[in-house]
């Protein structure tokens, strides 16, 4: 396993890098340095590496890293660290092989490799059966509606016209507002039978809150009494002339 050593400068620019292979680096002020000091300092730094983990090790040099001064000894710096000598900074770190790993099968990698092909069956098959179903609400909802208008107009003109037929004791009024009521039933009717499946939905709607409207407003009229009489005889009518005279 390699390592890479960097000098930087206080804001960060970096100014030598390099990549060490199966070897120790040393930093000193000497030509045959890996990354020399700018200063003449007598001393040298040596880092070393081992199963993936770095040693610094100092001599007559002071180096501050990890919020600790080192002069003299080594320490352990794991997988990388920054650290600073004599006034220069530097970043060592270790660089992991691109060998790949050898896979084992494993209940773990059955089951990821099964997460991943059902993610990707979800992926392929949601977009297509999604708008399917969708579609397939639309249709049920408004076939429903067409069901519910349908049997509320037939229901409506039974009901109406057997109200028709059993107004003969009622007032004109009363058999105006039936008659009326009726034939709007009628004309609702006519107009669902030709139409109706070119209807919206909201159209739909509308046109079974009607029906119920028309239900209601036949209740109360059946309800009232203040548009019936009670018809009047001709005898009565006569005695009463008699009384006025």
């Amino acid at each position: 396993m390699a390592f890479r050593l960097s000098a930087h400068k206080k804001n960060g620019q970096r100014t030598n890098s390099l990549l060490i292979e199966g070897k120790e680096a040393r930093i000193d002020s000497s030509e045959k340095a890996d990354i020399k000091l700018d200063s003449q300092h007598q001393g040298y730094i040596s880092i070393s590496e081992t199963d993936g983990v770095l040693t610094l090790s100092s001599q007559e040099l002071p180096v501050s890293i990890k919020d600790k001064d080192l002069l003299d000894g080594s320490v352990t710096i794991g997988s990388g660290a920054q650290f600073e000598c004599a006034g220069q900074q530097f970043y060592v770190t270790v660089v992991i092989s691109g060998n790949p790993t050898p896979r084992r099968k494993s209940h773990l990698s059955t089951l990821a490799l099964t997460l991943i092909w059902s993610l990707l069956a979800i992926q392929l098959i949601v977009p297509v059966w999604l708008p399917y179903k969708i579609t397939g609400h639309k249709v049920k909802g408004r076939n429903v509606l067409i069901e519910n208008c349908s049997k509320g107009l037939d229901d409506l003109r039974k009901k109406y016209s057997k109200k028709k037929s059993d107004i003969g004791r009622a007032s004109q009024i009363h058999r105006d507002i039936i008659n009326r009521l009726s034939d709007e039933v009628e004309q609702m009717a006519w107009v669902f039978r030709n139409a109706g499946e070119f209807m919206s939905k909201s159209e739909l709607i509308q046109l079974e809150k009607d029906i119920v409207s028309y239900r209601n407003i036949l209740s109360k009229v059946q309800s009232t009494d203040a548009v019936t009489i009670e018809p009047l005889t001709i005898e009565n009518t006569v005695r009463n002339l008699i009384k006025s005279e």
